[in-house]
């Protein structure tokens, strides 16, 4: 017996051996051969499962895991491995609970913390996956995996400075990391150094030439130089090598619609849907989405998505289904609903926080595009479609003094978490320049402010109301009260042109979509006019611009 117990344990040493010089077949032979003995042998089954990990067969991997466990449900790495498997199949529930188990039984392992950073991640928990991340590195400061999530994540919310430390930090312990030097090229694009971005990126391509998220840092990078042609070129080589990608497919999505190119770019934008976000979103609802189907006397449920600012803008294209026999019902945010609810087009405004109506179809909302065969060019803007609350209008008049002033709200920047914030906001003591007459009243209409901004705003007499503001509605009502609305391309541009009010929008050279005809877009309000950058990042044509109607 004891003879046999040590063979079993040379063979599974050697199968081991095996599996980390990556001959796989030669390790699976091993470990079938040791189960024929020893069908309880729990370290085969986690070993098989490891094997099955390195061929991406998850769900076969999962199995050996789980055997595994069931043998002995108390070892770490066990419960780690099956939790991972778990993560690797999207079923993030089970994968957290396996991993926390783990954790109970050993929680001074690293690549544990990192796989649990792993999941909080894709489930969009960032400043806990974050924070878990760093507890890896804490354990293992030589450990590099974290330091590239690291630092894309700080990349993904514009933290430029912070993704950079992280990502050199990770370049140094995975000098030969195609990853590694593609994240750093990203950064490069992101500080507008365009030809060591180039340099960088012709490295990864010579070192590595069918690697998709190559091709992907290719096309950001002709995005941020204004070749639309060459970003095109460079998704769709993206998507040839790695057609399964959602991002690759709503990168491409975009770039077509800049071009007007409408059908293809919203199928293609319908991928998004394959991210985790919407897949979870889509599980909640147990009745079809809609695709097209005669809405005669049926209800659709029109889920709200994207930005404050988006779902203000898009609501317009409810209008493409709407019709006197059937019914539609959005839902969106809660600071959203007292304003929807003035919408014509919507017969009810719920909160996503309200138990779910009776509905026959629910549907995104942009998806509304692709299925309804959407023509841009046939797309008449609204004017004035929203309406602030008569009750909130009266009482935020009593709140704007003086009111022989020519009053005039600013807001400079949007959401600072985004990364392409910083190509859109504006410096506000620049913006303050554009008070050029004692008869201007500057009022702020950007909620989150640093402290210099704070202080800049007192400094200048610009008053702020925004603490009062407790929605959308309010926001409107305020709104109301101005003459003019000076502003970067943030929710508060879309919420004063679909009130009806005079819009003045400091557009980035860095624009998308909406705003990229010639001639005129669809989607530009009526009351908006826009001031485009002529080189990104510099505003001084800009303001003189704006400087010079306002004296007019």
């Amino acid at each position: 017996m004891q003879k046999k117990i040590l063979n079993i344990q040379q063979a599974f040493n050697l199968a081991t051996q095996f599996l980390s010089e990556r001959n796989l077949k030669q390790a699976k032979t091993i470990c079938e051969a040791i189960l024929a003995v020893n069908p309880h042998h729990a370290d085969t089954y986690d070993l098989l499962g490891q094997l099955f990990s390195y061929q991406n067969y998850f769900d076969e991997a999962k199995k050996q895991f789980a055997k595994a466990v069931a043998l002995d449900d108390e070892n770490a790495s066990y419960l780690m491995h099956l939790g991972t498997a778990y993560f690797y199949l999207e079923h993030y529930d089970l994968a957290i609970e396996y991993l926390l188990k783990s954790k109970k039984q050993n929680d001074s392992v690293p690549e544990l913390y990192y796989n649990i950073g792993l999941v909080l991640q894709s489930v969009g928990n960032i400043q806990k996956a974050q924070a878990f991340y760093r507890y890896a590195i804490k354990l293992k400061p030589n450990y590099a995996k974290p330091y590239n999530n690291l630092g894309t994540l700080a990349l993904q919310y514009g933290r430029i400075n912070q993704a950079e430390y992280y990502l050199k930090n990770y370049r140094s312990l995975k000098p030969d990391s195609i990853n590694g030097l593609v994240n750093l090229a990203n950064v490069n694009i992101y500080r507008l150094n365009f030809n060591e971005a180039k340099i960088q990126l012709a490295d990864a391509l010579a070192q590595e030439p069918k690697k998709a998220c190559i091709y992907s840092a290719y096309a950001q990078l002709y995005k941020f130089c204004g070749q639309s042609e060459n970003e095109i070129t460079y998704c769709r080589k993206a998507i040839d090598l790695d057609a399964n990608n959602p991002t690759y497919h709503v990168n491409i999505a975009l770039a077509l619609l800049a071009k007007e190119i409408t059908l293809e770019g919203f199928e293609e934008y319908e991928w998004r849907l394959q991210q985790f976000y919407y897949k979870n979103l889509l599980s909640r609802f147990k009745l079809p989405m809609w695709q097209g189907e005669n809405l005669n006397g049926k209800i659709l449920l029109v889920n709200a998505e994207q930005g404050f600012g988006d779902v203000l803008q898009f609501t317009q294209i409810l209008k493409l289904v709407k019709t006197s026999s059937n019914k539609i019902i959005l839902r969106v945010r809660e600071p959203l609903v007292e304003l929807l609810r003035t919408l014509p087009w919507a017969d009810e405004v719920i909160s996503v926080e309200d138990i779910l109506p009776v509905y026959d179809f629910h549907i995104p909302l942009i998806s509304i595009f692709y299925y309804s065969r959407f023509n841009i060019k046939d797309f008449k803007p609204e004017s004035a479609y929203l309406k602030a609350p008569r009750s909130l209008v009266m009482s935020w008049q009593d709140k704007i003094q003086p009111l022989d002033k020519f009053n005039i709200g600013i807001c400079c920047s949007g959401n600072k978490e985004q990364v392409l914030n910083t190509f859109r906001e504006v410096e506000l003591n620049k913006v303050l320049t554009l008070k050029i007459s004692d008869n201007i009243q500057f009022y702020n209409l950007q909620m989150m402010l640093s402290p210099t901004e704070k202080q800049l705003l007192a400094s200048h007499q610009v008053i702020n109301l925004m603490p009062f503001v407790k929605s959308f509605a309010d926001t409107a009502a305020l709104i109301m009260q101005l003459n003019l609305v000076i502003t970067v391309d943030t929710a508060i541009a879309h919420l004063a042109a679909a009130l009806g009010k005079e819009v003045w929008l400091m557009q980035s050279k860095l624009i998308d979509w909406r705003y990229t005809v010639k001639n005129g877009h669809p989607f530009t309000y009526p009351t908006m006019r826009i001031y485009s950058q002529k080189k990104l990042m510099q505003w001084g044509d800009v303001l003189l611009n704006i400087s010079k109607d306002l004296a007019e």
